[in-house]
Formats: structure tokens, sequence, C-alpha cells
């Protein structure tokens, strides 16, 4: 499993996921300062704006949706909006990071994600094997005779 299949779920699936009843508002949102991983609108009309982060959120997640409600607010200045930290783990000290700065921050497993894809037929494309082309065989002659 990989960050953009991550997405992808969660895009799909946000109320299995987060427990929210979000719905996909954009995938995306590009600006000057970076690249808004999804935006959902709840059922208030706000913009709830993910930074989806496979394996542990790092350091600069709380940084990069700072940016990121810059460029949703400046494309939706009468829009309330909301930031979303999610990642297979949150170290404490960025679960009170997220706090203090009124981040919601939601840890999923990866086992949490698989039972998702798993009962809605989701497969990861990462985790597939290519599919072996075949060996090219270069033929060069040899020629076994000595010269005299």
């Amino acid at each position: 499993m990989n960050e953009r299949e991550m997405q992808e779920l969660l895009w799909k699936y946000p109320r299995e996921l987060v427990k929210e009843e979000f719905r996909p508002f954009r995938w995306e949102m590009v600006g000057e300062v970076g690249r808004a991983d999804l935006v959902f609108e709840d059922p208030n009309s706000n913009l709830i704006i993910v930074e989806v982060k496979h394996g542990r959120l790092p350091r600069g997640a709380i940084s990069q949706l700072r940016d990121y409600y810059g460029i949703v607010k400046n494309e939706f200045p009468d829009k309330a909006i909301e930031l979303m930290a999610v990642a297979n783990d949150i170290p404490r000290e960025r679960k009170l990071a997220c706090d203090r700065d009124n981040i919601e921050h939601r840890e999923i497993s990866e086992v949490a994600f698989r039972k998702v894809a798993t009962a809605k037929g989701y497969s990861f494309l990462s985790e597939k094997s290519p599919i072996p082309s075949p060996m090219k065989v270069s033929c060069q002659t040899i020629n076994l005779s000595k010269g005299k």
C-alpha cells in the first residue's frame, strides 16, 4: 500500500475510515506553496483539508496543512475551513501540536485501510507483481575455426 492508494480509499470511503459524513469536494488543490491532498465538504458546508501520510506523520505535515489552508482560503474566502492530518502512526508530540493548532488528527492503521479495501473490492496496484517481459536474447556468431 502506498500513500496514493490511501488517498484513493479515503476519497471514496471517508465514512468508513474517518467516521465522518464527508463529501468529496476537490482532489489535489494546487497553489504556489504546494498541493493539498484532499478537500472534503462536511454536512454544514465547511471545507476540510486532509493531508494523508503513509506510515508516521512526518515533522513538516503540520506546516504543510497551514500552507494548504491558504490555498483553499484564497479560492473560497467565504467558506469555513478545517484541517485534518491522517497517518498510520501519529507520535504523541505531533498530536499535541495538532491540538494546539486546532488540526484534527486521525491515526488509521494499514489494517483498517486493508479491511475497507477488502470489503469494497479495492486492489492495491502497488502490491501486484509486474508481468515479466520476455527475455531478450542476443545472438552473436562466433567463429571457432582458426585461420591459417
